[in-house]
């Protein structure tokens, strides 16, 4: 029985580079120093084996690792949960949205008068979008609004 080939984080780094080049070596070992790290999030954990001080990685860990890589680059994996939610949210891979947001489009509010439940109602345009909140939600959200805005425009001036 043989035993599987480990690689420093050296070599893995290097093979990663070769395999998926959108990074250099030293970018890739870096990569590899936070994923080892578990205080730290990570969207795909490499398992990484320790001998003393040293951690290696296993040939075939890093072959299922650069797959899963080369699916999510060229968007044939399919995300779900909130990371699917995410990309809908911010329009990424949409006409009109970004890493930063969707373009404004523009929307409205409407008082909805329901008897004894009032509520008001917000419409986004684009994508189209309906919330429904009670008033003091309403006004929490709009005092959110213009103090962002407003601290947007401070800064906007300052170095202006």
């Amino acid at each position: 029985m043989s035993t599987p080939e480990l690689l420093s984080r050296q070599a893995a780094a290097e093979r990663l580079a070769q395999q998926l080049p959108d990074k250099n070596a030293e970018q890739w070992a870096l990569f590899l120093r936070n994923n080892a790290n578990t205080a730290r999030q990570a969207f795909y954990r490499l398992p990484v084996e320790r001998i003393g001080r040293s951690s290696f990685y296993r040939e075939g860990e890093l072959s299922k690792f650069i797959e899963f890589e080369k699916a999510r680059q060229i968007g044939t994996l399919k995300l779900s949960g909130r990371a699917a939610q995410a990309l809908q949210a911010f329009g990424i891979g949409q006409k009109g949205g970004s890493t930063k947001g969707r373009q404004w489009k523009g929307g409205s509010a409407n008082l909805i008068n329901e008897g004894e439940s009032i509520t008001v109602q917000a419409i986004i345009n684009e994508p189209l979008t309906v919330f429904v909140m009670t008033p003091a939600e309403a006004i929490e959200f709009g005092r959110d609004l213009i103090e962002t805005g407003q601290a947007a425009q401070r800064i906007s001036g300052q170095r202006g």
